[in-house]
């Protein structure tokens, strides 16, 4: 539950980890933005990692970005109302220190943490499917085990989409296309590469 005040401007944390030759990891353009549309809205916003978060101190160590210095400076700041997860990597984020930091911040009574894990894509569907309000809008979808999941599949659909479990930003994403008409029906698209090829039952 927060303590954050009706007329109290929220302190927010954009959560990373440590880099030793960058200070921090992440989408600094992004970061940047955030930490600018704080400034226009006239509350603070700044860069934290997990190194240096301390749930247990009034103040914390943080990064803003300085126009005019074009770089970021490592400044005190109060502890977050508000922290944001942005890990970049899922094998960061499964790193012992990383995950005890994040379930402190998930059981911390006056701290709200968004995005607090990477997304499991099957996990995700299957909340979705069982959801009143959304089971509708998902397409069919089956975990493949074998390779006769998607022999099943591609007999009742000519275009599929392989996903990995733990992807993100599209990488890993494979779109099958079946065309009879062609001497190798089938077509597999890999992040932008293309190459028809045979499936063939092992």
């Amino acid at each position: 539950m927060s303590h954050l005040l009706a007329d109290q401007k929220p302190v927010v944390a954009i959560l990373t980890v440590h880099d030793k030759e960058k200070q921090f990891r992440g989408n600094r353009a992004n970061f940047r933005d955030l930490v600018k549309i704080g400034r226009e809205l006239d509350f603070p916003v700044y860069i934290i990692t997990t190194r240096d978060l301390k749930l247990s101190a009034k103040k914390v160590h943080g990064y803003s970005y300085s126009p005019e210095e074009k770089g970021w400076k490592k400044l005190w700041f109060p502890l977050p109302h508000v922290i944001y997860n942005r890990i970049p990597l899922r094998e960061d984020e499964i790193k012992p220190q990383v995950k005890r930091i994040i379930d402190q911040c998930v059981k911390h009574q006056s701290i709200q943490l968004f995005n607090p894990y990477f997304f499991n894509k099957w996990r995700l569907f299957d909340w979705l499917k069982k959801n009143r309000s959304t089971h509708n809008l998902v397409p069919d979808t089956k975990r493949m085990r074998s390779s006769q999941t998607l022999y099943s599949m591609l007999k009742q659909h000519r275009t599929l989409y392989l996903k990995p479990e733990s992807g993100k930003a599209g990488k890993g994403i494979m779109l099958l296309k079946y065309n009879s008409d062609s001497p190798k029906p089938y077509q597999l698209t890999i992040q932008g590469r293309r190459r028809r090829c045979h499936l063939c039952h092992r």
